[in-house]
């Protein structure tokens, strides 16, 4: 059997299953479950934070895809938007933003710095 003959009736096969068994072939939206924790404040604010976060992460090359390559912002920005529950499909917008800030560009991030120094020092009293 050469291989036109043979893909015609896999062809054949597959139409056949597909007509006997069409629940097999529904596609099935993806079931989101509600994020377990939510992220308060103001919305804009929040999307900055979160963002802080997920391009410092990115940057660092810490996060990868299961095939070994290292995640882009995209993957990263969807992954932080499923972690997180916050909306991000405007995530170049805020990455821009944070960039363009003049005072300080790691608003959030310093927070989170100041907050682990305080505890350290606390803890280690």
């Amino acid at each position: 059997m050469d291989k036109a003959q043979k893909l015609v009736e896999v062809e054949l096969q597959l139409t056949r299953e597909h007509a006997e068994h069409p629940e097999w072939f529904e596609t099935k939206p993806e079931k989101t479950a509600p994020p377990e924790l939510v992220w308060v404040g103001n919305r804009e604010n929040v999307k900055m934070a979160v963002m802080e976060l997920l391009v410092g992460l990115y940057l660092a090359k810490v996060l990868y895809l299961p095939i070994g390559e290292p995640a882009g912002l995209a993957d990263v920005v969807r992954w932080g938007e499923r972690w997180f529950g916050v909306d991000l499909s405007n995530y170049s917008s805020l990455k821009r933003n944070i960039f363009m800030r003049k005072k300080m560009v790691t608003v959030f991030l310093e927070q989170l710095k100041k907050v682990l120094e305080e505890e350290a020092e606390r803890v280690n009293r």
